[in-house]
């Protein structure tokens, strides 16, 4: 028998390959899990070995590295109108619902603390 300990892939760098390759498993199950992603989609994980031998072929340098490729989130859409409020100042608003084609823009500038539909309007020229 002999007491050649042989190269072992679960046993590189006291276990650090594999706790890699947990993370990014874990990932990869989250991602699986997220009902935004597609369901069928293939994730993938990569494991990226770099052997550089040196110059007497004795040796070598062994670096690794885990990656995982994920699906990411489903492309959401929403339409916005756009308008000029009584300053002359461009506002959106998100459609919400409610009738099509109607929009509640508060001209006046003043705010109705008990509106909230006054919170989604965005000044485009202050969010630059």
């Amino acid at each position: 028998m002999s007491d050649i300990d042989y190269f072992n892939i679960a046993k590189m760098a006291q276990g650090a390959l594999i706790e890699q390759f947990d993370v990014e498993f874990e990932k990869v199950l989250d991602n699986i899990a997220d009902p935004n992603t597609a369901a069928e989609k293939a994730r993938k994980i990569t494991i990226e070995f770099s052997i550089k031998p040196s110059s007497s072929r004795r040796t070598a340098n062994v670096s690794f590295q885990t990656k995982c490729t994920l699906i990411p989130a489903a492309k959401l859409k929403t339409e916005i109108a756009i308008g000029r409020d009584s300053d002359g100042k461009l506002v959106a608003e998100e459609f919400t619902g409610g009738i099509p084609g109607q929009m509640s823009i508060n001209l006046d500038g003043k705010t109705d603390e008990s509106d909230s539909e006054n919170d989604k309007v965005t000044r485009l020229n202050e969010a630059r």
